[in-house]
C-alpha cells in the first residue's frame, strides 16, 4: 500500500459522513460521554474477556451507527499497527500480555472512531458557540475542522490528476514527489480562503450582533438517559474489578 493510500485510509477513519440513525441523533455530549466511558474503561481493564467486551461493544455501536463497513475497508493500518504490538510485546514480556495490549490499543482505536466519524464539525461548532462568546476564537476552529478535510480530498484529486497526466511519484525524491502536489494545492488554498474572507465581510462577521446556529444543542430526556446508564455502568465495572 502506497504512502498516500495510508494517509486517506487514515482520514477516513475520522472523516464525518451525514447519516440518520438513533446514534447520530444523540447529541454531541451524550455521545462524547460514552466514548470517554469506553476509553476509561479500557484504559482499566486487564481481562482478556472484558477487553474483548469492550471490542465488541464499541463494534455494535459502529453497526447501530451504520459505519462498520467504512471502518473496516480503511482499517488495515489498524490491524498492521496492533499485530506488530502484539508480537514486540509477546517477544520482550508474555503473549497474554501482548495480547492485552493489542485488544487495548484496538477498543481505543474503535472508541475514537465512534466520535470522530459520527460527529459533524457544524456541531462542534454550534456547541462551543453556546458556550464561548469569542467570534474569532470560534471561525479559527470551525474553519480547521470543515477545510482539513477538503484539502485532503483536493490533495488526492490533484494526485489523481497528476497521474492522469502521466507523472509517475516512484523513484523520485520526496521534493520530487510534492512539487506537484503542493503548488496546486497552494494555489486552491489561496482561492479557498479568499472566498471565505469575502463570505464572511458580506455576511457582516465583525458585526456586534449575538449569532445563532443551525443545530440543536439541547439535551433531550434519551440523551439524560444514555448518559445516566452509560456513566453508573462504567463505574459499577470499575468498583467491580
Amino acid at each position: 500500500m502506497r504512502a498516500p493510500s495510508i494517509i486517506y485510509s487514515i482520514f477516513d477513519l475520522i472523516r464525518f459522513e451525514k447519516k440518520y440513525t438513533a446514534f447520530h441523533k444523540l447529541d454531541l455530549r451524550t455521545r462524547f460521554i460514552i466514548v470517554m466511558c469506553l476509553v476509561v474503561l479500557t484504559i482499566f481493564f486487564n481481562n482478556i474477556m472484558l477487553l474483548l467486551c469492550l471490542v465488541l461493544t464499541s463494534s455494535i455501536i459502529l453497526i447501530i451507527a451504520k459505519e462498520i463497513k467504512r471502518w473496516l475497508k480503511n482499517s488495515l493500518i489498524v490491524w498492521v499497527i496492533m499485530i506488530l504490538i502484539f508480537l514486540i510485546n509477546s517477544f520482550l514480556t508474555s503473549i497474554h500480555h501482548g495480547t492485552i495490549l493489542a485488544l487495548r490499543f484496538l477498543s481505543f482505536i474503535l472508541s475514537i472512531s465512534i466520535l470522530t466519524m459520527t460527529t459533524n464539525p457544524d456541531e462542534v461548532v454550534a456547541l462551543l458557540t453556546t458556550l464561548c462568546s469569542n467570534k474569532k476564537i470560534m471561525a479559527s476552529f470551525m474553519l480547521s475542522l470543515r477545510f482539513t478535510p477538503i484539502m485532503v480530498d483536493e490533495a488526492r484529486k490533484i494526485m489523481e490528476a497528476q497521474e492522469v497526466r502521466g507523472w509517475s511519484f516512484k523513484k523520485k525524491s520526496i521534493l520530487k514527489r510534492l512539487k506537484p502536489i503542493i503548488i496546486p494545492l497552494l494555489v486552491r488554498a489561496f482561492q479557498m480562503i479568499h472566498n471565505v474572507v469575502v463570505t464572511m465581510d458580506i455576511r457582516a462577521f465583525n458585526s456586534k450582533v449575538n449569532r445563532t446556529t443551525s443545530f440543536d444543542v439541547k439535551l433531550t430526556i434519551l440523551d439524560y438517559a444514555v448518559i445516566t446508564i452509560s456513566i453508573v455502568v462504567t463505574i459499577c465495572l470499575l468498583l467491580i474489578i
